[in-house]
Order: structure tokens, then sequence, then C-alpha cells
């Protein structure tokens, strides 16, 4: 026995792991068989040669496989499946190029999953002829495949969310060791996702519930309880877009803080276009509901017409359930001629007196609901004559609303470029630095050529700000022209005195008074005017208080630089080692 041990011993040396495994495997069963000593001595020696011819063939393979310049797959199986995982650990990696391109990726897929969902609303089409409701299939099949592969981008993302490496923030560096610590293992990650809420978020998001129960609104909904029911259903449509559109918000957030450092494009877009993003996706949503809430208003006076006349037996508006005479309809639901005593249709008349719900032409209802949407969104619903209803009301109040928030984050926006750069703690020193000034009309605040020494915050009045060209006539004299703009109330002027100001705080240097920057431009009031002035001794003031970080600040610099450093010496280690 221990020969037969030492000879797989020396095998092993021999011929690498696999031949070990293989006669270690062969040896365990030869000695687990309860035959008689003798058959076992025979079958033990039979295993034994097996294994010598199999150590032969090995040795002849990796001979031959050196000869001619070929890896051996089974010899180096186990390396090049460390190989592998290895280069999917680095792949895979939090920071990695991959991870960014996704997410923006995912972020793109989330805005269009829900710019697609509105198009559900527009499935139901009113049939005036047989007063019944029907579905644009067309519109369905199309708008239930973009939402579709949409979603599929989200799975995927949740499988990256189960499967990807993930930072242990928890985690303390070992002795010796430097970078982030990372989690590998399947289990705790995928762990770590499931209990998560971003998981629930997830999961909510793609649940096919506009493909699935705007069609049952349409055509499902019978007896006598089908309007509490639609409500029911379309309140549950609505409430998807909670998890969706906090999914965009904590996607954004995943985008910037793994892109530190966006491109100018993304920075420039963020800046003007999302906006006008925001105001276009709000009235394309809020058209699509007034279009749905239009054909529920107007089969909702349907039904109580019906419990009202006698004779009426209808069960579903739907026109596949639907058949018979109702033209009695036209005298309890007046819509060319509105009669508010019989239905007030309120804020919905318009779209039933124009046509739009019972077209079948996509395009024209779509931007008409669209233009309807931003109209009443840009003036606040200040022009929407509602009716006594009470979840129309609720709709109006959101129109007003989000039409407010919409201009508070605009006006959030409008700010001087160079405070954005500036903590909030110096921006409170600098609001005890501001005096409020007066100026007459008339007066010259600031001559073209003067040293310019004061920004001003214009809450009242209006000031020209003008330059003055001076151009050759051909004769011998020169003709002056003026070229100026209108700075209003909520406008600023003298933004350049922040960079003198602001280049003391960079380069630990106070600003002197004598490199004041010149004024390329004329500052004179037209009217009287009220504003908030920053000085140039109260900036150089505020300037000998911050000539350097505040101690938050300072330690925030030092981390930073900290974790910068100890990144690049663990990206460098990695690329020395592969």
């Amino acid at each position: 026995m221990d020969d037969s041990i030492s000879s797989s011993t020396r095998w092993t040396r021999m011929y690498g792991d696999s031949a070990c495994l293989k006669s270690s495997f062969l040896l365990l069963f030869a000695h687990s068989i309860p035959w008689p000593a003798r058959t076992h001595k025979s079958i033990y020696q039979f295993f034994q040669l097996a294994e010598l011819i199999h150590g032969v063939r090995v040795h002849l393979r990796m001979r031959y496989h050196r000869e001619k310049g070929v890896r051996d797959p089974d010899i180096e199986g186990q390396i090049h499946s460390g190989t592998v995982q290895k280069w999917t650990v680095n792949f895979l990696h939090p920071e990695g190029e991959f991870l960014r391109i996704w997410k923006l990726i995912f972020l793109v897929s989330c805005v269009f999953s829900v710019s697609v969902d509105p198009l559900f609303l527009y499935l139901p089409v009113i049939n005036d002829e047989r007063k019944c409701v029907a579905i644009d299939r067309r519109l369905h099949v199309i708008a239930s495949c973009l939402r579709s592969v949409l979603d599929s981008i989200s799975l995927g993302n949740i499988i990256l969310q189960c499967c990807c490496p993930c930072i242990d923030e928890n985690a303390r560096p070992h002795e010796g060791q430097d970078g982030v610590q990372l989690v590998t293992d399947a289990w705790p990650i995928a762990k770590r996702y499931l209990w998560s809420p971003s998981f629930a978020i997830d999961v909510l998001s793609i649940l096919p519930i506009p493909q699935v129960l705007v069609p049952i609104i349409v055509s499902e909904m019978r007896g006598s309880n089908a309007l509490k029911t639609r409500k029911m259903l379309t309140a549950v449509v609505v409430s998807q877009y909670v998890p969706r559109i906090t999914r965009i918000y904590l996607s954004w957030r995943k985008v910037r803080k793994i892109n530190t450092t966006l491109p100018p494009i993304i920075i420039m877009v963020k800046a003007g276009l999302i906006n006008l993003f925001l105001y276009t996706f709000a009235s394309h949503v809020l058209g699509a509901f007034w279009y749905f809430h239009s054909t529920q208003r107007e089969t909702a006076c349907w039904h109580f017409a019906c419990e009202n006349y006698i004779g009426c037996n209808r069960s579903s508006s739907y026109c596949d359930h639907s058949s018979g005479n109702y033209t009695f309809l036209n005298d309890y639901c007046p819509v060319e001629k509105e009669n508010p005593t019989m239905f007030d249709f309120g804020i919905y008349l318009e779209a039933l007196q124009s046509g739009t719900v019972a077209s079948m032409d996509f395009p024209r209802k779509f931007f008409y609901c669209f233009w309807w949407g931003l109209r009443n969104l840009s003036s606040l619903g200040q022009n929407l004559q509602t009716s006594p209803y009470f979840w129309e009301n609720c709709f109006t109040v959101l129109i007003s609303i989000f039409g407010l928030l919409l201009l508070l984050y605009l006006i959030g926006n409008l700010q001087v470029p160079m405070f954005r750069e500036v903590s909030d703690s110096r921006l409170q020193l600098i609001c005890e630095y501001i005096n409020h000034v007066n100026y007459s009309q008339d007066t010259y605040i600031i001559r073209e050529g003067e040293p310019l020494d004061r920004m001003l915050f214009v809450t009242k009045g209006v000031i020209w700000k003008f330059a003055t060209t001076n151009n050759n006539n051909g004769v011998g004299s020169t003709v002056s022209s003026s070229r100026g703009e209108c700075i209003e109330e909520g406008c600023y002027c003298g933004e350049e005195i922040l960079n003198w100001g602001f280049h003391g705080f960079s380069q630990q240097v106070l600003p002197n008074l004598s490199d004041l920057p010149i004024s390329d431009k004329t500052l004179k009031t037209h009217t009287k005017v009220e504003a908030f002035a920053l000085m140039a001794n109260d900036l150089k003031a505020l300037a000998s208080r911050c000539a350097g970080p505040t101690p938050t600040e300072a330690v925030l610099m030092i981390q930073e630089a900290w974790r910068r450093n100890k990144k690049v010496r663990n990206w460098r280690s990695r690329a020395s080692n592969t």
C-alpha cells in the first residue's frame, strides 16, 4: 500500500493535479469495494495499471504540446479559470468603465420607459355612432413592444446587481493592502441587493401594470360597481409612476457618483435641456391623462343615463359587448351644446367637442393633448373651468402644483455660475457683506473704462448695460454707436468682480484693489432701482476671512486626496499582476 501511495505521489509531482485527482478517485473506489482479498488485489492492480497508463498519456501529451507551443487545456484549466475569474472581477468592478457606460444606458432607458407609459392611456377610443368604447389594437401592440424591450434592460440591470462585485464600505483594509475592499462572493452580493429598497423599486417598476390593467379598465368592467373598480385600477396604474420616477432619481445619483467628472457635453445638457425635457415630459403625461379621463367621464355619463332611463339594461360600454340603439344618450350626455344641468364635463368637454377622443389618428390626438398639457402647465392651470367633480379638481390642482415646482426648479438653476462652486459656509459669509442700495432714475452707476468695484443683484427697476463703439466714417470724423441690454428685476450684473475676488481664494493671496477689472460697458439706471450690492472692499474683507479652507473643507480635501491616492495605487498593482 505504501508503494502505491508513493507511486501516486510521484505521478502527481510529474504530471500535475489532474492525474492526482484521478488516481485518488480510483484508489478510493478500489478500496471501498467489499470483495474477497484475492479479487480485491487483482482489481487494485488493474486500477494501478490504469493509473500508470493515464500518467504516461499525460506525459506524452504535455511533451507534444510543449514542442508544438500549444497550451494544454487540461493541465492549465485551473490557471485559465482563475484568470477568467480575475478578468470578470476587473470587468465588473463598481468603478470600472463597463459599469460607467451601463449605468448611463440604464438611466436613458428608464427615462424612455417612463415616456412610453402614457401611450397606454391613448388606447380607449369613443365610437360616437354606437356609443361605446373601442381599443386601438395597433397602438396597444406598439406600446407593449416598446415597454417590453425597455423592461428587458431593467431586468438585465437586476441581474447585474445580483452578480457584480460591490464595495464593502464597512471593511477595513488589512496591513499591507491598499485600495477599496470588494465583495466578490455571489451570495453576499445577492443578499445585499435583495434586502435593499432598490430591489423592491426595480421589481415594482417592471411589473406590466399598464399593459394588463388599461385594456381591462376599458373592456372588462361590467355591473353596477364598474365605475368604482375603474377608479381603483386607474389609481394602481398611476401609482406605478412613484417607483419608476424614484428609480430615475436613484439612477441619476449613481451616475453622478461614478462619473465624478462629467464631460462638458453632459454638463451642458444638464444645464439647458433637462429643464426643457421636464416641461415636455410633464406636458406629455398631463395630456395623456386628460385624454384618458375624458373617455372615462363620457362613459360615466352613459352609465348614469342608463340608470335613469327605463329599458336600458346595458352592462358594459365596450363595443364588443354592446349592441342596441342608444341614441337617447345624446340627450342625456350633450357634447355639442354644453348643458351643465344634464351633465357637467368640466375641463374634459374640449376633448369631446373636438373629436379627439373619437379619432384613430394617433399623431393628431397625441399632439393636440400634448399642446393642451403644455399650455395649461405654463399658465399653472389658471384658465381651466372645472366641474364640481372631486377627482377633476384634484387633477387641476396637480397641474398647478407641477407647474409651480417646475418653475421653482428653473429659477433654482438660474444662479450665478461662479457661486455654484462656492461652499454653503462661504455663501453665508457673502450674504453678510451684501448691502442694500438705491439709485435714482437716469443715474450712471459705472462708466465704460472705469474700475468695476461692485456686483449688483437687481430687486426692482431697470438698468441699461451698453458699450460705445467708435467707427470711422471715411471723412476723418468718428461716429459713436451703442449696443446694450436691459437688466431687469431678478437679474444681476458686474459678475466679473467675482473672478478678481475668488482668484485670491484659490491662490491663497488677498485681492488687491489696484488690480480691479476695468468695465467694458456702462451701467445706467433707466428707472429708480433697488438692488443688493457686493462691493470690492467687502469682497476683499471676505477674502481675508476665507483665505484658506475651513477646517471641515480641509478634512474633506485630505480624505479625498487619500482615497484618490489609494485608488491609483490599487489599479497600478492590479495592472502589474495581470
